[in-house]
């Protein structure tokens, strides 16, 4: 038996198409049937093998590198060790994502050649996701930031260093205001406030009396 077990092959389409998600992991090739699969069922991701009987289909998906050689060569495997003892004249057609022949179109129900035109990898979608945590992280930990300063009315922090209660820096006495009181004078948050370069910060300061 070879790595398409005899029973997923017993119980797949009736019609006599077989679609196998081709996989190498450790170095082992493994080919799982998916049963009552449709155009949905092929992830760029992915190399995929369609048995339609008279042909062998290798479809290669957008985004699928490293298993190429393997699936392919698993391709003239798949025909040879067949159990039901096929043909080895069978042809074996390569083809990639976006470039599928109608023959190969034909082989799937209401095929939409715009299913996967704004499809993002999932190593796109990873990193996006990452990104945005990043983001989300730092305004968090920006936002912590200002919550930590003891809060105090405009009038007293525009009193001269030597009259300000203890505690309050000098500095950074924007961060002493109120979280309404930073958005009234700024018109901004302090994360956004936080992103402007220093000379523009200075001079909002300045024109507020924190300075």
């Amino acid at each position: 038996e070879g790595p398409y077990g005899t029973e997923s092959t017993e119980l797949g389409d009736e019609s006599g198409r077989h679609l196998y998600h081709c996989e190498v992991y450790n170095n082992v090739f493994t080919g799982e049937e998916i049963l009552g699969f449709t155009q949905n069922s092929l992830l760029p991701e992915s190399a995929w093998i369609l048995d339609a009987g008279s042909v062998i289909w290798v479809w290669l998906g957008k985004f699928e590198s490293k298993n190429v050689k393997k699936c392919i060569q698993e391709a003239s495997t798949f025909l040879y060790t067949h159990p039901a003892g096929r043909d080895r004249n069978t042809a074996i057609v390569i083809i990639r994502q976006g470039l599928e022949p109608p023959t190969f179109i034909g082989l799937f129900e209401n095929w939409n050649h715009n299913h996967l035109r704004d499809y993002r990898s999932f190593e796109s979608t990873r990193l996006t996701l990452q990104g945005q945590e990043a983001v989300v992280n730092q305004q968090t930990k920006d936002s912590s930031e200002f919550d930590a300063y003891v809060k105090y009315p405009l009038r007293i922090l525009k009193m001269e260093a030597e009259h300000l209660p203890s505690g309050i820096d000098v500095f950074r006495k924007e961060l002493h205001l109120t979280y309404d009181d930073f958005i009234s004078i700024f018109k901004m948050n302090p994360v956004e406030f936080e992103k402007l370069p220093a000379w523009r910060r200075q001079r909002l300061k300045q024109q507020s009396g924190l300075f």
